[in-house]
């Protein structure tokens, strides 16, 4: 089974035969005091020096998250979506629990994105799935902050079923995943 992410123009196939699609998760005001300083004063220009790093580095899709104390997320994630996709063709993404940022990011991107940050909770269910139907965005990844890189969720033992149920009830696709940790990569930014 496969599904395709997309930028303005790139297209990204993930596919349970492979290859392996890395997600940069460098965007992300984790431990990254430089990246809310820039941030909260308008200036992208780190943000994008980190996405190109991961960009040269063999990232297939970016992931961005703008969150942090005192973030209006539902303006900054899109105007964060609109200035990397001025300047890279690149699948992104959207890192945010705040469904209200991740439907206005997918407003203005351009592409098929991916979703992030669904935490399997049933109030996180029912704001993001019907998001990510309405705007075509693709699958969950749940695997924490600043981790992970693959399209997954997660599930509790016990969750799992409940989870799928929910998925296929709102029309998405359930792939099968293999985890491979042979050839991980990682880097700093």
């Amino acid at each position: 089974m496969k599904t395709i992410l997309r930028g303005r123009t790139r297209e990204v196939e993930i596919n349970t035969e492979g290859p392996v699609v890395i997600i940069g998760e460098c965007i992300n005001p984790t431990r990254r005091k430089k990246l809310v300083t820039t941030l909260q004063e308008g200036n992208f220009e780190y943000m994008l020096e980190l996405a190109e790093k991961q960009i040269k580095a063999g990232a297939d899709v970016l992931d961005v998250n703008v969150g942090f104390p005192g973030v209006n997320d539902e303006q900054l994630l899109p105007e964060t979506v609109k200035v990397l996709q001025d300047k890279f063709d690149v699948p992104l993404c959207l890192d945010s629990p705040n469904p209200k940022a991740v439907e206005a990011a997918l407003k203005v991107a351009s592409g098929k994105c991916l979703i992030n940050s669904v935490n399997g909770e049933e109030a996180s269910l029912n704001a993001l799935l019907p998001v990510a139907k309405e705007y075509g965005a693709v699958g969950f990844k749940i695997n924490g902050a600043g981790g992970g890189g693959s399209a997954t969720v997660l599930a509790g033992i016990g969750n799992e079923s409940q989870l799928k149920k929910k998925y296929l009830e709102n029309g998405f696709q359930v792939l099968p995943i293999k985890l491979d940790f042979n050839g991980v990569q990682t880097w700093e930014a």
